[in-house]
């Protein structure tokens, strides 16, 4: 079977452990939060995370395949034979709607090409100028403050840590080294053990808080996306992304086809889009009953892997009943 490679780019944390009925099921979470500096108060260290970054920084943010080539490039999808009846079934959809920004309660304002600023990029800090980034989505919550994107941008299992304290930051609707609507910090992030334990991909998936700047709230300032969860599987997929190998990671870009069942693993549980985004757009959402005219639709999974040697393949792992509960750890 063809090696599978992650998509994406790739201190201190606090960890704490929720919704685990043993410690070992894949399912249950693990969180990491930020540290606050004892120097700073905690507006202090929000600004010092949004002024640590450069455009030339942004620019110089590397995916895996190029920061790691002898790690990443011949990396074999890590996973555990499947008998759990939650992955082997899906239960019942259920779904969290959109909300607008408050600037654009219409949901009418530019969106470029399809895609929303609820879309932007995260960057992280790996030590010694080399940097980090990925693709993530707004997504709605009672916080405001809700983020989803792709384990692995959250959780770098090479180094065996969460990033939450790496200056992690969140620039919505990123376009050649702007921040059209700001820039956010990270206050925690969670994961599934299955990731963070195996690379378990499967649950390649991360739910990120992001802190509030001046008061104002990131889902305030862009919307969220609707989630939604076991929905049904063969179905239009809008896919967006800051992949590198589509104008240098510069701007965002989409891919509109219909996903299926990926055919080499059948204890992989996700989907596989044709779409031709690469390194870079891990993390990004896979919008399903998508209105192009207002942007929105309802994030179903997220770009996590391309399979080496097999062009125009997308993966994304399922939104199930799993990724509710993590997702309803983290809304309020």
């Amino acid at each position: 079977m063809a090696a599978k490679t992650i998509l994406l780019i790739l201190a201190l944390f606090v960890v704490s452990n929720y919704g685990a009925p043993t410690a070992m099921d894949p399912g249950s979470f693990v969180s990491a939060h930020a540290i606050q500096p004892k120097h700073m108060t905690m507006e202090e260290h929000i600004q010092s995370v949004i002024d640590f970054w450069t455009e030339e920084k942004f620019r110089q943010a590397k995916s895996p395949w190029d920061l790691y080539p002898e790690k990443f490039n011949g990396s074999k999808m890590a996973h555990r034979q499947l008998d759990d009846a939650r992955l082997n079934a899906d239960g019942l959809p259920f779904v969290v709607n959109p909300v607008a920004a408050l600037a654009d309660p219409n949901m009418r304002a530019p969106a470029g090409v399809f895609g929303r600023p609820t879309t932007g990029k995260v960057f992280w800090h790996l030590g010694n100028n080399y940097y980090g980034m990925c693709s993530a989505s707004v997504v709605a919550s009672n916080n405001k403050d809700l983020l989803v994107t792709a384990g692995h941008c959250a959780f770098d299992s090479n180094q065996g840590g969460f990033l939450v304290n790496h200056q992690w930051v969140f620039v919505p609707g990123y376009q050649h080294g702007q921040r059209p609507y700001g820039s956010f910090p990270v206050r925690s992030m969670t994961s599934f053990t299955g990731w963070t334990n195996s690379n378990d991909f499967n649950y390649d998936v991360a739910f990120v808080l992001m802190a509030q700047v001046n008061g104002r709230h990131v889902q305030d300032a862009v919307g969220g996306q609707g989630i939604g969860f076991n929905f049904g599987r063969g179905e239009l997929i809008f896919a967006f992304g800051y992949p590198l190998n589509l104008e240098g990671g510069e701007v965002m870009q989409y891919c509109r086809a219909h996903a299926g069942r990926h055919p080499e693993d059948g204890a992989y549980r996700g989907q596989r889009l044709p779409c031709d985004m690469t390194g870079g757009s891990s993390g990004g959402p896979w919008l399903q009953l998508y209105d192009t005219n207002s942007g929105v639709g309802y994030v179903t999974s997220v770009n996590s892997f391309v399979i080496s040697g097999v062009a125009n393949a997308m993966h994304g792992p399922n939104f199930g009943d799993d990724t509710r509960s993590l997702y309803d750890s983290m809304k309020n």
